[in-house]
């Protein structure tokens, strides 16, 4: 599993996760979300955040996670980041709008 943060206006990739194992797009979008609240505050910019994943939006606002992940040695670096982003949220007072990107069904 892995993310990348992606202005939209210029395509540009802002961050990108390495490369985890194990993981689950709810996962990725949630940690995609809270990289880009980090980055936006620690570089004062005021944009809104966008994602296709509703899951992942209301994981964020509520500052809970919920997931079936199984500790292993595979998962062990990415539950970490996880937790490290629960505490993020519940400790830094984001304000960014957060937004449901509509996707296009093929």
């Amino acid at each position: 599993m892995e993310y990348r943060v992606v202005d939209t206006s210029t395509h540009k990739i802002i961050l990108k996760s390495p490369k985890f194992p194990q993981g689950t797009n709810n996962i990725g979008e949630f940690l995609a979300i809270v990289d880009c609240l980090q980055y936006l505050q620690k570089n004062n910019l005021n944009k809104i955040i966008y994602s296709d994943s509703q899951v992942a939006i209301d994981r964020v606002k509520s500052k809970k996670i919920k997931t079936t992940l199984k500790y292993s040695p595979q998962t062990k670096l990415l539950l970490e980041k996880l937790q490290e982003a629960i505490v993020r949220l519940k400790t830094h007072d984001f304000q960014t709008k957060i937004l449901k990107r509509e996707t296009q069904i093929r």
